[in-house]
Parts: C-alpha cells; sequence; structure tokens
C-alpha cells in the first residue's frame, strides 16, 4: 500500500525532482551529483542546488553512516518509560540525561501506552546494569512503569513514502546478523567517528578535518565497508517537516508460522522504515511514516492480515519527538 499525496510536498514547497532526490540521498548520501542527476536525467547543478536548498529548508537534518555496532562487540538493551505526574522541569531532566548519555544512540518521545523510549549500548550486561543502576538513583520515583529489553538487531529500509511512485527493490540495512569484536584501528576509529554523522563530505575534506591523509582516509572506508561495519551512507531526513507521523505497530503472535511472510511485507510496504529484533514485550514490531491516522489503519490492516489466525494481540503508539540516531558509540 503507497500513499502520495502530491498536493501535500507542494504545499511544503516540494516537486518531484526533490522526492526523488532525497530518496537517492536516503539509499545511498555518497554518491555524486552527477550520479543522482544521470539516475534522475537532470544536470548535477541541478542537483546540487536542490539538495542545498533542501538542507537550507531543514528537510535533511544530517548524513550518517550505519554502523553495525554488534560486530565492534556492543549489545543493546532497550527501555520504555510511564512516568508518574511530572512537572515540565522534571521532565526535561530525565530527557537531557538519557538523550545526552555517552551509551544512549536513540530515544524518543511516545504517545501511548509508554511516555518515552530509548536504546542503550553496552559492552556486556553488567555494564548496564551500571547505567540502570545510576539512572534509577535519579529518577525513580517518577517512573510508573518500565519495559526493558535485549535488542538484538535493526533492519533500517530506505524511505520510499516519500516517491510518487511504488518500489520493490528499495535498499535495506539489517544490524546485528553477528556479534563479533572487531578491533579497529586509531585511524579507523576516527573516521568511522567522523562519517557517522558528516557521511557526506568528501575524502579530501574528511582528512583534513581529522588530521589524516586522504589515501588513508579511502583505505579505512573501503576496509570497513568491506566487512560491513559500514553498511550504509544515508540522509537523516526531517519526518515530522516532510508532513510525516511515526507509527510503532506490536504484534504477539501464537507462533512464528507466518514470521516469514510479515518480514516480507515489512520489506516491500514503502512506509515501513524500521523493522526491530528483540527479545521481550511483543513478537514483532516494525515503524512507519504515514501522513495521516487514517493511512496508519490501512497499513495496520494489511498486517494483521498478514498474520492471520496466529495474530494473538497488537497495539501501537507514536513517536511525537524524536532525537539523533547515533551510530557510533565515539
Amino acid at each position: 500500500m503507497h500513499f502520495w499525496d502530491k498536493s501535500a510536498f507542494a504545499a511544503k514547497g516540494l516537486d518531484e525532482l526533490d522526492c526523488k532526490i532525497l530518496y537517492e540521498l536516503d539509499c545511498n548520501c555518497r554518491q555524486s551529483n552527477a550520479a543522482i542527476g544521470k539516475k534522475l536525467r537532470v544536470n548535477k547543478n541541478v542537483v546540487n542546488y536542490r539538495i542545498g536548498k533542501l538542507l537550507e529548508n531543514g528537510f535533511i537534518d544530517r548524513f550518517y553512516a550505519v554502523v553495525d555496532s554488534p560486530k565492534l562487540g556492543f549489545q543493546t538493551f532497550r527501555v520504555y518509560l510511564k512516568f508518574s505526574i511530572l512537572d515540565e522541569a522534571k521532565r526535561q531532566e530525565v530527557f537531557d540525561f538519557i538523550s545526552g548519555h555517552k551509551h544512549v544512540w536513540w530515544s524518543g518521545n511516545i504517545d501511548g501506552e509508554f511516555d518515552f523510549g530509548f536504546l542503550v549500548w553496552v559492552k556486556n550486561t553488567y555494564e548496564f546494569r551500571d547505567f540502570w543502576i545510576k539512572f534509577l538513583s535519579m529518577f525513580q520515583e517518577h517512573i510508573q512503569n518500565t519495559v526493558v529489553c535485549v535488542y538484538n538487531g535493526l533492519t533500517t529500509f530506505a524511505c520510499a513514502c516519500i516517491l510518487p511512485h511504488e518500489v520493490r527493490d528499495r535498499p535495506f540495512q539489517a544490524m546485528g546478523q553477528a556479534f563479533s569484536n572487531v578491533e579497529l584501528s586509531n585511524s579507523d576509529k576516527k573516521v568511522l567517528a567522523f562519517v557517522s554523522s558528516n557521511a557526506r563530505e568528501p575524502i579530501v575534506s574528511i582528512a583534513q578535518r581529522i588530521s589524516l591523509s586522504p589515501v588513508v582516509v579511502r583505505y579505512s572506508l573501503k576496509k570497513m565497508e568491506a566487512s560491513g561495519i559500514i553498511l550504509a551512507y544515508r540522509a537523516q531526513l526531517n519526518s515530522s517537516k516532510l508532513g510525516y507521523l511515526m507509527y510503532k505497530l506490536h504484534l504477539r503472535l501464537k507462533n512464528r508460522s507466518k514470521y516469514a511472510s510479515l518480514l516480507e511485507y515489512a520489506r516491500i510496504c514503502p512506509h515501513i522504515v524500521f523493522w526491530n529484533d528483540a527479545i521481550g514485550y511483543y513478537d514483532f514490531e516494525v515503524e512507519m511514516l504515514v501522513q495521516s491516522y487514517d493511512e496508519f489503519k490501512a497499513i495496520q490492516r494489511e498486517v494483521l492480515t498478514v498474520a492471520g489466525d496466529t495474530l494473538a494481540d497488537y497495539s501501537h503508539f507514536i513517536y511525537y519527538k524524536l532525537y539523533d540516531i547515533k551510530y557510533y558509540p565515539e
């Protein structure tokens, strides 16, 4: 199911070419303007101008590298929080502690069963325990309920819902398919830390910014791409600026006989941008970008149909504010 409203984008000053450029950047933000222009049959100077305007008008937050952190020996825990009645100052204190913590790589405000969610990367369960005890020592009296899950992996899909046509073969990245502890050199770490949030910078510019030679930077990037530490280079689109809401749908299943079919639906649905592989809470979890509640309900109906008689229960909530994703624990 594909929803695309030309008038909604036009109201924001975007045309079809802008949307196609955004999609190309989300698929691979390190591709050149000439390469994007060739695909879209426009001059590279037009692409350069359009990207400049998209950045200037806030439709792109940043360009980043998708890093497979489990390959670097990191485990992830996911936490959902339900607050007691909080005044705004205390609520902001909680948000600031979580979103600013070096171990937190994603967080967001929730409208639904919970109020806030975040992901924490650690080297082992003991490191998470230390983080959790510190958090509770500061805020436990303000927390009504918590759910903590082991977060095995994340599959991220290119944001095809911004296109005026359906795409059946959009790129995706599956993080957490294998756990290892790859040792990086100091130069690799410097390169990875930089491109994790500045992925469109040219090689020469990266080298200048981190005081390495272009040859070393180029070799480091190719090595980390080949080993699967760097899975992709993407654009973090400002979904709210584009007019989208992030809904999360959870399914509890009686058995896993339809699981492969659910994954295939997630792969082909242009609005689904994340599939979560977690132990605990629900069995199947996807996050989607839609422009209205009606769009969400239509997609939900299709997902439930795919689940069929294996469905035991389901729920959803809305992320109404998302904080930066940090794919590399610097």
